[in-house]
């Protein structure tokens, strides 16, 4: 079907209003004690009504109980949150020693209630208008209402900070923090933290460095936090209730499941110690200035979806293993030019994380899903292994396309000679395309047969290192700013190009251009429509072919599809200019100051796809890095002018 025909099927309508109001008040009791309070309401109205025509996979093939007729989905959900703190504060001054003792609770309640209704059967010439408007004219399919579990948060806190003479200081803190998601018993967490710094630069041995050294000091800290991102009542086994028209109505007409989440009333909170040494630095009254960071942080009991295939569950939540993350961070500020006329600066900023698994419950290492197929093709496509960082990804490797040399023509059908190395049935081959011309995987362990055990780590997500840098300058009446950044070392898992060079769902659709007619193995004469078998012919028709035939009924996740993710964007800039104050005095007016920004002007990449900074696959931080479908960053540009009276 053409898009004017597709689009329209397929209409959707979201909106969202949100509604906040929030306050505080403070008072001071007595001198330096003082008490501030909090309270906030957040409320979100969400509507989503989503139109499925006639063309749509939903009423042709799908779940809809009367096929070939229009359907809609209707959501409508709202979410309130309440979140109360209040902290008391005590300073106190002796002499040239400062204390500030603080001392903290806060709530937080956030709740959630979705309604989804599902109406098939609308008559045939309904667009979505009408279908959203006169949903009586259909047949109420299902109705669902969910109330989410209440997600609830109670913390008390305290921090003391001491200063003396302004260049010792050292912080202590203290977080509880209790969560509804955990069960009794292991709801609550402790997380202490102490911070020590010392001004070097304000020491008396330091005076005859004043000239040239502003600022030097260094820091250390050790630290704790917490981490409870997982669903609301993971501990319990939750059930939900939905419609079927599968069982006879005399009997029922909904049914209740567990759904596919196991519970595990063991579930504790997550936790991450950190350690930092730190050193800022500034000279030349702080025009040049900066730090550098080094730290090491370790993270135990880490909330992970753990794959319970099986059980009757796909997974469950887990307190499994151990992570580390080492690395340094490094920030630079320069002002090189600064007088009446022109004034130039420029921040520059770089860093370097290793990330490495240190345990996983006693096991060598687990496998993880993207699930970018939404089936079982291409799955378990990410390994987690001791000693290794989170993201490799586990594939085949390509090894390019099979040539006439490999085959022999029986007269029906093509025979590899060598019969033991690969089979249609195991690499998804399609069979009108086995032959000269099929994708050709490596064999990695010499046993003449490709199948999972030829599968390996054929990429990594992480980074080597990221940065970025500013470029700020001021000419007279004109000023310009570029703010970049850059990710280097990376690999992007791009499932656009493994859906998007195969015929497996819709044989007949177009393909990426690295699958067009000049590249691609054919073995169909242009001429006469039919089909070759002679391998010279099939040789000089292929002369120029460097892909494989698309002719593959499945999915396969092999090295061509792994790429260099290293980019550097120029994010944002902005050029401006300010009327001369002697044109503004006649509107009274202090400055007007005209400009234009622009967004997303410039990617130097080699990656292949869209954007380069995309990650798609969020469900498990476990499969970072995969670009599937990913909507185009856009560029834009703003122009303004800013009034000052």
């Amino acid at each position: 079907y053409p898009p004017t025909v597709t689009i329209p099927d397929n209409d959707r309508y979201r909106r969202r209003k949100n509604y906040n109001i929030g306050g505080d008040i403070s008072a001071e009791l007595i001198k330096g004690l003082t008490l501030h309070s909090e309270i906030g309401i957040d409320v979100t109205n969400y509507v989503d009504n989503r139109y499925f025509g006639i063309t749509t996979y939903y009423v042709t093939g799908g779940d809809a109980s009367i096929k070939n007729q229009p359907a809609v989905e209707l959501i409508t959900s709202e979410s309130p949150s309440f979140r109360n703190a209040n902290t008391l504060t005590f300073n106190k001054n002796i002499s040239e020693n400062n204390f500030t003792l603080m001392l903290g609770e806060e709530t937080v309640i956030d709740k959630s209630n979705t309604l989804t209704n599902w109406i098939d059967g609308l008559p045939v010439f309904f667009d979505s208008n009408k279908a959203w408007s006169f949903t009586t004219e259909g047949h109420p399919l299902s109705t669902s209402n969910y109330y989410s579990p209440d997600d609830k948060l109670l913390s008390f806190f305290g921090r003391f900070n001491y200063e003396f003479k302004g260049k010792y200081l050292a912080t202590a803190t203290y977080r509880a923090d209790g969560s509804s998601k955990f069960a009794p018993g292991n709801q609550w967490g402790y997380f202490p933290s102490v911070a020590l710094a010392w001004r070097i630069s304000d020491e008396n041995f330091m005076s005859g460095t004043k000239d040239w050294l502003s600022n030097l000091k260094v820091r250390v800290s050790y630290g704790t936090a917490g981490n409870n991102r997982i669903p609301a009542l993971s501990y319990l086994q939750t059930y939900s209730s939905s419609a079927t028209s599968y069982l006879p109505t005399s009997l029922a007409t909904s049914y209740w499941s567990a759904g596919s989440t196991m519970s595990n009333e063991k579930l504790k909170w997550e936790t991450t110690v950190t350690r930092n040494v730190g050193l800022d630095f500034g000279f030349f009254r702080d025009r040049i200035n900066g730090s550098f960071e080094f730290y090491k942080n370790n993270t135990r009991d880490l909330l992970i979806d753990f794959p319970v295939a099986g059980s009757g569950y796909s997974t469950q939540t887990r307190n499994l293993g151990k992570t580390s993350n080492k690395g340094m961070e490094f920030t630079l500020n320069a002002v090189i030019i600064d007088n009446k006329d022109f004034h130039l600066d420029v921040a520059f900023n770089f860093s370097a994380n290793r990330n490495k698994v240190d345990d996983l419950g006693g096991l060598p290492e687990i496998t993880a899903n993207s699930a970018w197929t939404s089936d079982a093709q291409a799955s378990n496509d990410y390994k987690v292994r001791i000693g290794e960082p989170v993201g490799l990804m586990y594939g085949y490797v390509t090894d390019g396309l099979y040539s006439t040399n490999d085959f022999t023509w029986n007269g029906t059908s093509w025979v590899l000679k060598n019969k033991s190395i690969q089979t249609p049935d195991n690499q998804g081959i399609d069979g009108s395309s086995w032959g000269p011309g099929a994708l050709k995987l490596k064999d990695l362990n010499g046993d003449s047969i490709i199948n999972d055990n030829d599968r390996t780590i054929i990429g990594n997500a992480m980074p080597k290192n990221i940065g970025g840098f500013t470029i700020n300058a001021s000419f007279k009446g004109f000023d310009l700013s570029a703010a970049f950044n850059w990710v280097y070392g990376n690999n992007i898992y791009n499932a656009n190009k493994i859906e998007f060079t195969t015929a497996n769902k819709y044989k007949y659709r177009n393909m990426l251009d690295i699958m067009n007619s000049s590249a691609r193995w054919t073995n169909i004469d242009p001429s006469t429509g039919d089909r070759v078998t002679d391998p010279a012919t099939l040789d000089q028709l292929n002369a120029n072919a460097t892909m494989w035939s698309p002719g593959i009924s499945k999915f396969v996740f092999h090295s061509w599809a792994v790429e260099d993710g290293s980019f550097l964007r120029l994010n944002n800039l902005t050029l401006g200019y300010t009327l001369p104050k002697k044109l503004l005095t006649k509107i009274y007016a202090q400055q007007i100051r005209f400009y234009v920004t622009g967004y997303n002007l410039f990617l130097l990449t080699k990656y292949s796809g869209y954007d380069p900074e995309v990650d798609t696959r969020r469900k498990t931080p476990l499969t970072p890095g995969v670009d599937y479908s990913a909507y185009p960053r856009s560029r834009s540009f703003n122009f303004g002018v800013n009034l000052t009276f």
